[in-house]
């Protein structure tokens, strides 16, 4: 039988786990280069571990089936859409570039004037977590076709539609929010120092993962301990 002792012992190794797990809150972009300028200009990338087009999301239906009531689906494949500041194959990631006043995350989606043309929105933030999540159009309901278009139709013909439950997507005044990695995940394994090239004679670009931010993390957290306030040679 487990003692009362061996219980506080479990207990206390699991907190001493998951607070090795927390992240220091310290640790933010302008922190980043302050312990490292040389760091100044260095470009970050998240993605969403599925394949998903910028533009995934841009038809949101509602499922009037009395067998799946009022369950969202989302339409992958249905894209007739770009932005004007993004190029067409750009898939649901981030990216950003690391300055002296924080990084320029990609937050929102406007009208650019046209029905098919609209425009990535960026604003300034010092927290790596703001880099974590994508917003995407959500342009129609279910609902929006009315009575006499057999919407529930729908669901026996396309098969491009994916139910919006499997993905960590929260919703805001019209636009949907895609998390880019698990809500349980330690994002800094998940957002990569990156480089972005062009080969000789080609005008599309590569994109080159080269490690992800928290081996710096790790670094920096090093030197903290140690009382060292900028990076150690």
């Amino acid at each position: 039988m487990t003692t009362r002792a061996e219980i506080e012992a479990q207990i206390a190794a699991l907190k001493a786990v998951l607070k090795e797990k927390e992240i220091d809150p310290d640790f933010t972009p302008k922190e980043l280069v302050r312990w490292d300028p040389s760091l100044i200009g260095t470009m970050l990338h998240m993605k969403h571990p599925m394949n998903l087009p910028r533009t995934a999301f841009q038809y949101i239906f509602k499922n009037v089936s009395v067998d799946e009531p009022d369950k969202l689906y989302g339409d992958i494949k249905n894209i007739s859409y770009n932005f004007q500041n993004c190029n067409p194959e750009a898939y649901m990631q981030q990216f950003v570039v690391l300055s002296i006043d924080g990084i320029d995350v990609n937050d929102s989606i406007t009208g650019g004037g046209s029905t098919y043309y609209d425009v990535l929105l960026y604003n300034k933030y010092n927290d790596f977590a703001a880099m974590t999540s994508i917003p995407f159009w959500c342009k129609t309901k279910g609902e929006e076709f009315g009575p006499g278009h057999r919407q529930d139709y729908r669901w026996k013909n396309l098969n491009n539609l994916v139910p919006l439950d499997t993905f960590d997507i929260k919703f805001k005044n019209g636009l949907g929010y895609l998390r880019l990695c698990g809500p349980d995940d330690n994002i800094l394994d998940h957002i990569y120092i990156t480089s972005v090239v062009k080969y000789p004679f080609q005008t599309k670009e590569t994109i080159i993962d080269k490690y992800p931010l928290s081996v710096l993390y790790e670094e920096w957290k090093a030197d903290k301990v140690a009382g060292r306030t900028r990076r150690s040679a």
